[in-house]
């Protein structure tokens, strides 16, 4: 398959569940030249694992669908403000590992660095969630 955000995604959904448990997630940053660039967020991106999880969870299952595509997975971080569109179209990422389990999450506003949202879901995954939101928009 081509190594395409879309197709990447796809691969890093079947991973996330895993990530969103234990409070964290992964963003695809960019794709170039054969290098996926990755954000660990929420408790990953704090996590003195977070290498690991880098290199033998994420990197082995991208490789396993990309294989000689792939040159190189990189971790990078940034933040961003928390307005109504940045704060849905991070949700957007968390959407197709909530659908598998029946759930959905919907910001409906963001005002002074709050968000409200509403969930439906495990609630493990919401806590997960709910960190991951911190660690995005501090």
């Amino acid at each position: 398959q081509e190594m395409t955000e879309e197709n990447v995604n796809y691969v890093l959904d079947t991973v996330r569940p895993y990530l969103i448990q234990d409070g964290g997630n992964v963003q695809v940053v960019s794709i170039s030249d054969g290098t996926i660039a990755l954000r660990l967020e929420g408790a990953c991106a704090s996590c003195p694992s977070s290498t690991i999880t880098m290199k033998q969870g994420i990197e082995n299952a991208l490789r396993t669908a990309f294989r000689a595509q792939l040159k190189e997975v990189t971790q990078v971080q940034f933040s961003a403000p928390a307005t109504l569109e940045a704060v849905n179209e991070h949700l957007s990422l968390f959407k197709p590992a909530l659908h598998r389990f029946g759930g959905d999450i919907n910001c409906v506003a963001a005002l002074d660095g709050t968000a409200t949202v509403i969930y439906e879901g495990p609630d493990v995954m919401f806590t997960g969630i709910c960190q991951a939101l911190k660690d995005r928009f501090p």
